[in-house]
Formats: C-alpha cells, sequence, structure tokens
C-alpha cells in the first residue's frame, strides 16, 4: 500500500527559487558597491558529502549522500558577507530515496589574513524541502513531501577568495519520524 501526502512542497519550492531569483538580481548591484576594491565573487558552487546522524536514515538509504549547492552573497564586506544558500542532497537505496532541498539565509565572518588563506564561520536559517520514500517492508512503501524547520553552523577556509572547503553541520525538526540533521564536507569555487 503506498501512502501520499499532499504536495504543496512543489509549489513552495517553486515559489522559494522564484523569490531566489528575485533576491540575486536585486542584490547583485548593491553587493558590486560595497566597500572593498574591485570585483569580489559572489557566487560560489560546492559539491560533497553528506553523513546523516539519523538512525532510521543510515538503516534505511544509507549514511552517506552526494551533495551540491549553490551560495550568492547578497550583501559583501571585507569581514562578513550574508549568503542565501540552495543545496540539493540526495541518496536512493533500493525502493527507498530520501532527497531534500535546504534553501537558507546565512551569515558568514571572514577572518582577515595577508597569505591569501582566511578561515571564516557562521550560520544560517531556513526551510528544508523534504522527500521521502521509504519501503519499510515489502507491502508498505511511505512517501512524504514535507517542509520543515532548521539552520545550520559553518565553518571554513577561502583560498585566494576564489577556493573554498567548507563543513555544515544542519540542524532539522522531524516529520513523520525522520530527522534529516547531519553533517555536510564540500569543497567549492566562488566566481
Amino acid at each position: 500500500m503506498r501512502v501520499f501526502a499532499p504536495r504543496p512542497t512543489l509549489a513552495v519550492l517553486g515559489t522559494a527559487l522564484a523569490s531566489l531569483g528575485c533576491l540575486l538580481a536585486a542584490g547583485r548591484p548593491a553587493a558590486a558597491q560595497g566597500p572593498t576594491p574591485g570585483p569580489e565573487p559572489l557566487a560560489t558552487v560546492r559539491v560533497g558529502g553528506y553523513f546523516t546522524s539519523n538512525s532510521t536514515v543510515r538503516h534505511t538509504v544509507g549514511s552517506s549522500f552526494l551533495c551540491a549547492g549553490l551560495d550568492y552573497a547578497i550583501q559583501h564586506q571585507e569581514q562578513s558577507r550574508t549568503i542565501i544558500s540552495v543545496d540539493y542532497i540526495d541518496r536512493s537505496s533500493g525502493d527507498s530515496t530520501l532527497r531534500f532541498f535546504p534553501v537558507t539565509v546565512g551569515q558568514l565572518f571572514v577572518q582577515p589574513s595577508d597569505n591569501g588563506i582566511q578561515p571564516y564561520y557562521g550560520g544560517g536559517l531556513g526551510a528544508y524541502f523534504v522527500h521521502q520514500d521509504f519501503n519499510r517492508n515489502s507491502a508498505n512503501n511511505e512517501a512524504h513531501d514535507d517542509v520543515v524547520f532548521g539552520g545550520y553552523l559553518a565553518g571554513g577556509v577561502e583560498f585566494q577568495k576564489v577556493a573554498v572547503i567548507e563543513a555544515r553541520y544542519h540542524l532539522v525538526t522531524s516529520e513523520h519520524g525522520i530527522n534529516v540533521s547531519g553533517l555536510e564536507l564540500t569543497a567549492g569555487y566562488r566566481f
């Protein structure tokens, strides 16, 4: 028996992505006029792995997920940056799938450095669009689309303002007995 929850997630995700597009278009000129000289990279593309802390998720679909993310700076100063992030995290195993899209707004604080290597830290809050389709036994699949609240704590290192290595720990509310909290490790390129 397949049980499906209503699918408001796709409409909400579409609205969130449209809003993100408007913010990106509006934020670029303002960020370019910031106090730092010369053009600063405003977008970061990240790829890596996600490691869940939930035992049900680890047992059902596995403990490591592939992930990719895009960060866009809507405000950029020499030692701080306000970013909008959209991530895609996905894992399937057999008949079970877990996929989620964190859409967050964050603040990063950059430590000054003369050698081109700048550590940073920060955090963010936002909505996590979660799709789970778990085959708990051969006769019963549970499929749910949910929007849950969460946030992350981040730390990373920026190299020559171009390359990035970052760790984020996501703390997310539970829904239908599933919690997608976990550690995201990524490497990225700023442009």
